[in-house]
């Protein structure tokens, strides 16, 4: 095993010691980047959520889901956030908007800024800012499209997103598997991740619209490659739901991350992240999952703020979806 692969194998496994606000370098454990714990009662204000910890939003009515994070100002000191997610029925699906001062205890009113049930209902919200626009990207079962906002609120200049020779694509009418993330990076354009069967591929946009693959196809991650799957009796895992970010180290390095959902035979699932150093390359998959445990947790989104990271994911609530979260690191008092 290189030095490098060594080192970002403790990057994003490391748990128990504080980052900076910049990320600690590769020698040291980067306890931001998970593992999680699901938060407790006292680190979300329930009379705003309406819901006990570590629930944000729960309601068998709307059925949330698939959240998508963005942090209003930019700032990781400040905690205000707008949480993005698909509420609804399969097929009548829509995404809403709430807002959280707090980067978690979600107000129970939301508003809805994507709304296509003509074409059976949206899914997989990605938000990335792009100067000083907020850019949404999202599928219906006519295929990926991308939207920009000034407010975060109303969505323009709806365009679809072309991907082209990427092997872990689908065909346009295949909803089950058309979840996708992208991430906007440091030094400009974008990173576009899907993830099918046993693989993530990897696709690269200067303008966020026409993506083109990363190498010969676009593979960067394979199931066969998680040290933990035989450890864990996990057999067969499949790969699904990844999320996107980057961070930059003490040092000035790029880190890429993608969290996305390990789905074992049998119905469990857990939150998985792999990651590398740079814009290009294989991801290196961390040495543990960042969250397992009940209601099968999925749809794994990552926001970091100053010395600690919140994980929105979704999980089961009885028979419907929910929205809850998670911190790291589990040592970390929130404010």
């Amino acid at each position: 095993m290189t030095k490098k692969v060594l080192a970002l194998f403790v990057l994003i496994a490391g748990c128990g010691t504080l980052a900076s606000p910049a990320e600690d370098d590769g020698v040291l454990p980067n306890a931001k980047a998970g593992p999680f714990r699901p938060l407790r009662a006292d680190e979300i204000d329930a009379s705003i959520t309406g819901h006990p910890a570590p629930f944000l939003a729960r309601r068998e009515r709307d059925r949330f889901r698939s959240p998508a994070p963005f942090d209003i100002d930019g700032d990781p000191s400040t905690l205000a956030i707008w949480l993005y997610a698909v509420e609804g029925e399969e097929g009548a699906s829509r995404i809403v908007r709430f807002a959280a001062e707090d980067g978690r205890s979600v107000s129970r009113d939301f508003e809805v800024v994507v709304e296509r049930p003509e074409e059976g209902g949206v899914r997989s919200p990605s938000v990335v800012r792009d100067g000083d626009e907020v850019v949404l990207y999202y599928a219906t079962a006519a295929g990926r499209f991308v939207a920009r906002s000034r407010d975060g609120l109303s969505f323009t200049d709806v365009t679809p997103v072309v991907v082209h020779g990427l092997a872990c694509d689908i065909s346009p009418s295949d909803m089950t598997s058309r979840d996708f993330a992208v991430a906007a990076l440091p030094s400009g354009g974008f990173r576009l991740f899907v993830a099918r069967g046993d693989r993530i591929c990897e696709v690269a946009s200067e303008d966020g619209i026409a993506f083109h693959p990363v190498g010969a196809d676009g593979t960067v991650f394979r199931s066969a490659d998680l040290p933990f799957a035989e450890r864990m009796g996990f057999g067969r895992v499949s790969l699904a739901h990844p999320f996107a970010t980057t961070a930059t180290t003490a040092e000035g390095r790029l880190v890429v991350r993608v969290y996305f959902t390990g789905q074992v035979e049998g119905g469990e699932s857990f939150l998985g992240l792999a990651a590398r150093y740079g814009e290009d390359g294989d991801l290196v998959s961390a040495v543990a999952p960042v969250l397992g445990g009940e209601g099968a947790p999925r749809e794994a989104a990552v926001l970091g703020f100053g010395d600690f990271a919140l994980l929105y994911f979704t999980r089961d609530a009885g028979s419907f979806p929910a929205i809850a979260a998670g911190v790291a690191p589990a040592t970390v008092r929130l404010p």
